[in-house]
């Protein structure tokens, strides 16, 4: 006959002392942690922020990490198979492609991979704002600024017109030059993302999920 041990089971001991031990240990690494409480009236829900970048109403604090890409945009509705409920989805091409686009409305649009300092992780910066573009390109063009790799920038989203959704305005404000924080930069070199990733956003796929099949793949091979 086969005796199975199963993990996690309570102990068996008659000891008493040995069982709150056990028990203190169990609930120590917890305790570290400061799990927070639900109930405290203080108490918010973190956010869960994903692999692209949105510039939120107010301040947007980032650090660009690459060159970017170029090209234009546009929505479709598409539908989940599964649910059955129909969302706009962007679909990025080159800029060679505007000639047979004719019939539809596009914009262009510009990426990068940034840290977000909101999010605390890599991301990637989508934007087809011109005000954002504008902020960033003037930057740039500013011999006293030059390389914006070099420094934080602050993406502000104000709406000029609380009645209108459209009416906003976008301002880039740069912060002090300074290195990039070690941390930050070890995420980066470990990521092993570069420009040439961000082309994979022409075919409609995600750098960050092909990242993590290959992490994947690494371990099994």
């Amino acid at each position: 006959m086969t005796t199975t041990t199963l993990k996690n089971q309570p102990p068996t001991t008659n000891n008493l002392t040995n069982v709150k031990e056990e028990i203190q240990t169990l609930l120590a690494p917890y305790k570290a942690l400061d799990i927070a409480n639900p109930l405290d009236p203080n108490f918010e829900e973190p956010i869960r922020y994903g692999n692209y970048a949105r510039i939120e109403e107010g301040d947007n604090r980032f650090r660009i990490l690459s060159e970017g890409i170029f090209g234009i945009e546009y929505w479709t509705e598409v539908t989940d198979p599964e649910t059955g409920k129909t969302k706009n989805k962007p679909t990025r091409r080159p800029i060679t492609e505007i000639p047979s686009l004719e019939t539809i409305d596009w914009s262009y649009f510009y990426a990068f991979f940034v840290w977000s300092y909101k999010a605390d992780k890599i991301q990637i910066l989508p934007t087809a704002k011109r005000g954002v573009v504008k902020g960033l390109k003037t930057l740039i063009n500013n011999s006293k600024w030059g390389d914006i790799t070099q420094y934080d920038i602050c993406i502000t989203r104000r709406k000029t017109d609380p009645s209108d959704i459209k009416s906003v305005e976008y301002t880039v404000t740069p912060e002090p030059k300074v290195i990039l924080d070690p941390e930050i930069a070890e995420n980066w070199e470990n990521s092993k993302f570069n420009r040439h990733a961000l082309y994979m956003l022409f075919e409609g796929l995600d750098p960050f999920e092909y990242a993590r099949m290959a992490k994947v793949q690494e371990m099994v091979s």
